[in-house]
């Protein structure tokens, strides 16, 4: 078994778990919709946070092609990438009854607006990944797409104005969109650049 298999390993058992945290949570949070008031901008940040696990998860599985040798920093950078992935899941939406009742609001500002810290932690990560795993320039198209994709969710969390929250997360789903097919067509950032 070579490096790369055991790490893919351990890289998906974590997305995994990751996923299915936030789906379990979703799911959840719309089944108690009678007792708790939903809300969109959780649940945007939910499904921009899945599409990111699933773009990693695609990522991740080009890796092999361009990297054959895997260090021990590498391993460490993708392992935090992940846990990052499953920290900002597993924060976003409340996953028991009792944090569930009120309002999906106000258990966002309180305690799932946290998950965007962690979201805009993962993509400076990612645009250091990027740079140094696959030789992306500084200053680029998909390095202004990071950019975009560290400020809007850090936007929402130190927003106190409901307003700003949901027209930055508006304008988050189609940076995400965009970069989950773009990850199964690299040639799309080529073509803005």
């Amino acid at each position: 078994m070579n490096s790369f298999t055991w790490i893919a390993t351990i890289m998906s058992m974590v997305l995994g778990l990751g996923v299915a945290r936030l789906l379990t949570d979703f799911i959840n949070a719309v089944r108690a919709r009678r007792a708790t008031r939903i809300d969109w901008v959780p649940l945007t940040w939910a499904f921009c946070i899945f599409l990111t696990q699933i773009q990693f998860w695609w990522a991740f599985g080009q890796l092999a092609d361009s990297k054959p040798v895997w260090d021990f920093v590498n391993f460490l950078g993708l392992v935090t990438m992940v846990v990052l992935l499953f920290a900002a899941a597993a924060q976003l939406l409340p996953s028991s009854d009792s944090e569930r009742e009120g309002e999906l609001r106000q258990f966002f500002a309180e305690r799932g607006r946290w998950a965007l810290v962690t979201l805009s932690v993962y993509f400076v990560l990612t645009w250091i990944g990027n740079v140094t795993l696959f030789d992306t320039r500084i200053l680029s198209v998909a390095t202004a797409l990071h950019l975009i994709m560290i400020a809007l969710p850090m936007l929402v969390f130190a927003s106190k104005s409901a307003q700003v929250q949901q027209g930055a997360t508006a304008l988050a789903v189609p940076f995400y969109v965009f970069d989950l097919v773009a990850a199964s067509e690299p040639s799309l950032y080529n073509l803005l650049d």
